[in-house]
């Protein structure tokens, strides 16, 4: 039996240049809670888990340095090409 869902709502914290942002979903027993601590006038607090940003796997910088290599290569033999022909020219 699935978890009924009673929607959901969305906080953004900007810190700096970066934005985090927390999406909570709301179920039968998160509503009765906020009913029951809006009824008794009291605080609660949302708990949860929090998942750590992406970091990419080492083959991918491999790849980007790879790519930034061969763009540099490219661009030498293309500079050197220049020279020759403005030296013979």
């Amino acid at each position: 039996m699935g978890t009924d869902s009673y929607g959901s709502f969305q906080v953004a914290k900007t810190t700096g240049s970066s934005v985090s942002e927390l999406m909570f979903t709301l179920n039968a027993a998160a509503v009765s809670d906020i009913n029951t601590a809006i009824k008794s006038k009291t605080v609660f607090v949302v708990a949860g888990q929090v998942s750590a940003a992406a970091v990419p796997e080492p083959s991918t910088w491999v790849m980007l340095l790879a790519g930034f290599a061969g763009l540099g290569v490219v661009a030498r033999r293309r500079a050197a090409k220049r020279r020759a022909a403005a030296f013979t020219g």
